[in-house]
């Protein structure tokens, strides 16, 4: 589910916009591409016809898709529900600047021409009907990952378990902070690449580096939505910083779980935990490293 906006120009002579003269109007907004993972990356290069994810780094929820459309001169605008009461004031917010921008005062909103007289009301609706969906989505247990504005969030059992019982405004509430509290941090999301060896079998590959602090998974999987590959056998590249960067070896998936202690490391999510190898550590797995 998701709500749309599509914001024209009605002069026959349209403006070309920058994207500087997009940023510029959602001043304070943090933004970038998701990569093949949904995790969130820089924009590189050209802006056009690109979906950029706009969030505000300092309650970070979902946030919201911008497309420049340049055949048209026109801009797309996408919220993926449920979301949180924040990502609706920034969606509605950012729309109000954009027309601005662009100098008029009516917009498409999923299939209605609405003004900006009419978003006050439709901020008060759509926080209305959010509630509305996040509730049947906890009671029908219908949550698996959802994509947030940084990281793809496998949401956790006992999160889903703690608010329950919590009416629809609270659960919104506890949504919002549990996203922002998992985005909020500083980490690696370590996610596989595929190889293929000797022409013959595809292998997939994570990398752990030392002192980085790393989302990695309970058990190896290619990022969601991926093509469906017979993956033959599963590694982890180990990397060191004990000097230049440099690759330490290989280690076998489930060979690295039986090594080292993994059960006392703090959770990301349902499917993830958070992990920061040391020295020592690769000394432990020093002698399990194998050759691919």
């Amino acid at each position: 589910m998701s709500l749309d906006i599509h914001l024209k120009q009605t002069k026959l002579l349209k403006k070309k916009f920058t994207f500087d003269d997009i940023t510029n109007a959602l001043d304070g907004y943090a933004y970038g591409i998701s990569d093949v993972g949904f995790i969130l990356t820089d924009l590189d290069g050209d802006f056009e016809d690109k979906y950029i994810i706009f969030y505000d780094p300092k309650k970070i929820g979902r946030g919201f898709t911008l497309q420049y459309i340049s055949s048209e001169r026109a801009i797309d605008l996408n919220l993926n529900v449920p979301c949180t009461y924040h990502d609706i004031e920034d969606f509605y917010e950012c729309t109000k600047r954009l027309c601005k921008m662009m100098g008029i005062q009516k917009f498409e909103h999923d299939g209605e021409t609405l003004t900006l007289e009419d978003i006050p009301e439709k901020v008060k609706y759509t926080m209305n009907w959010v509630g509305n969906v996040l509730d049947s989505f906890v009671k029908d247990e219908k949550f698996g990952y959802t994509f947030g504005a940084i990281y793809p969030l496998h949401v956790e059992e006992k999160f889903m378990q703690s608010i329950m019982d919590l009416d629809e405004e609270n659960k919104v509430i506890a949504f919002e902070e549990y996203l922002h509290e998992k985005q909020n941090q500083d980490l690696y999301y370590a996610k596989a690449r595929v190889y293929k060896i000797n022409d013959e079998r595809l292998v997939g590959f994570f990398t752990l580096s030392e002192g980085v602090d790393s989302i990695f998974p309970d058990e190896p999987a290619l990022p969601i939505m991926s093509d469906d590959l017979d993956i033959s056998d599963w590694y982890i590249g180990i990397v060191s910083f004990d000097g230049e960067p440099h690759l330490e070896g290989n280690i076998a998936f489930n060979t690295l779980k039986e090594v080292l202690d993994l059960s006392s490391l703090p959770r990301f999510d349902e499917s993830h935990f958070i992990i920061t190898l040391d020295q020592k550590q690769i000394e432990q797995l020093r002698p399990h490293f194998v050759e691919i």
